[in-house]
């Protein structure tokens, strides 16, 4: 576990080193969801709703989705990719650390610095969107899956990163297949739009596929909109999906490993 720390420490001294960077990052991950609340702001100023969804429901929303965007995506596939090209993949495959525990910590050390830019930005809109906002009364059962979502939500983006990532064995570069993720994330997951909101087809598509227990579900259940046997329906569903996400990538692992080359490092 000392190992593990210690990585976590390294990665966190190469985030706040690469402050710049990391702001990039975390305002593309942050003007998406101010912008569609912006959106919709101007759209109930001329007296329309939004799918049963009140003003403040709708500020809450997007405000969580600020939050949710900042502390549970994950882009462990870029670090992948470049320790594959590069590589520099060579230099963990032949040392005591488990590759996967390498990655996880440099995203959890980036978060720790996300969480330095989301601090000053919270008081920001709370200072500008308090009266719009209301967190319903959640219950001690509501309480604790949230925190869980939170927890598999996480989990379930890294993974899904992770087989995303694996393609870098087979492809020289995963631009391509990153950038059309990320775009479907964005539109099936709930960042761009509440699932009720969309097209009965395309939201019908977006709960066969795992990207609404990224950001939908967790936001719901802030919300307060989610309960008792739905409650539990989603959390199963976020351990169903993140036990296929880990068990995808634990079967891919071993042909990508035999497909790496080691040019490079």
């Amino acid at each position: 576990m000392r190992k593990y720390l210690t990585l976590l420490r390294v990665n966190l001294e190469d985030a706040l080193e690469y402050r710049v960077e990391a702001a990039i990052w975390y305002l593309y991950d942050l003007l998406p969801p101010v912008v569609m609340l912006l959106l919709w702001l101007a759209i109930y100023e001329e007296g329309q709703g939004l799918a049963g969804f009140s003003l403040v429901e709708v500020v809450t929303y997007y405000l969580g989705m600020v939050v949710l965007r900042s502390l549970l995506t994950t882009h462990v596939e870029w670090a992948i990719s470049y320790d594959v090209r590069m590589g520099y993949l060579s230099r963990y495959l032949t040392r005591p650390v488990n590759v996967w525990g390498v990655w996880l910590a440099g995203e959890l050390g980036w978060k720790v610095v996300r969480l330095l830019w989301l601090a000053p930005t919270l008081a920001l809109a709370l200072a500008l969107l308090g009266p719009q906002l209301a967190f319903p009364p959640l219950d001690g059962l509501q309480l604790a899956g949230l925190a869980l979502s939170l927890a598999l939500a996480f989990a379930l983006g890294f993974f899904l990163k992770l087989n995303l990532g694996l393609a870098a064995f087979w492809l020289i570069e995963i631009e391509g297949a990153t950038w059309l993720y990320e775009a479907a994330v964005f539109l099936l997951s709930g960042a761009m739009l509440p699932l009720e909101v969309l097209p009965d087809p395309v939201a019908a598509l977006a709960r066969l596929l795992p990207f609404q227990y990224l950001y939908s579900f967790p936001a719901t259940v802030l919300l307060g909109r989610v309960e008792g046997g739905a409650l539990l329906a989603g959390l199963l569903g976020q351990v169903a999906w993140l036990a296929a996400a880990a068990l995808l990538a634990r079967l891919a692992w071993p042909a990508a490993l035999r497909q790496y080359e080691a040019v490079g490092g």
